[in-house]
């Protein structure tokens, strides 16, 4: 993210305010500006983004691609333009030269952002559920004969707890419950 912002702010930075255009222009030229995005850029497709051409690139040779495959994709073709418009201009037609670097580091960087933010969030919600699990009264489950026949053999049964611990799990878990229960009540 931090390689990532630079590069965003000497190529968009025009756009929000134009004389930040001017004055790169006039202090390194648009050139060195280029060869700058593109270091910057190649730190950041090739340290943190190289996870996505990791598993994209062969989710595409396989012809199942998915979200890492799409990421790999569009920065590449932004990465590979770009550096055709830096170190071959005249293979380009006249008034297309442009570099999309900052397209490339910003889609790996907001990802990245993405993925980080997701895992922070989904590591703080079992804290928050065990709370709310134990102030919850504890139920019991018990198997019935009856209950059980009608039940297909792929039925899964849950509860919180039962008269001989805690019950999670299949019928088999249930029958062997209820057998428990048969052999210590006669």
């Amino acid at each position: 993210m931090i390689l990532a912002l630079p590069v965003f702010l000497m190529e968009m930075g025009s756009h929000l305010i134009p004389s930040v255009h001017m004055y790169i222009a006039m202090s390194i030229g648009m050139q060195t500006s280029w060869y700058i995005q593109f270091a910057l850029t190649t730190l950041v497709l090739a340290i943190p983004g190289f996870r996505f051409y990791q598993k994209g690139l062969p989710a595409l040779i396989r012809l199942a691609p998915d979200m890492n495959s799409l990421v790999a994709v569009g920065t590449l073709a932004a990465y590979g333009y770009s550096l055709v418009a830096t170190f071959a201009p005249t293979l380009l037609p006249p008034g297309t030269v442009n570099v999309y670097y900052e397209a490339a580091a910003v889609i790996i960087a907001l990802i990245l952002l993405g993925r980080y933010l997701e895992a922070r969030a989904k590591g703080a919600r079992p804290r928050r559920s065990s709370v709310s699990l134990a102030s919850r009264p504890k139920q019991r489950a018990y198997a019935v004969p009856t209950v059980r026949s009608k039940l297909p053999s792929q039925t899964s049964l849950r509860a919180t707890s039962s008269k001989f611990g805690p019950v999670n799990g299949s019928l088999s878990t249930a029958r062997l419950s209820r057998a428990k229960a048969t052999s210590m009540n006669p």
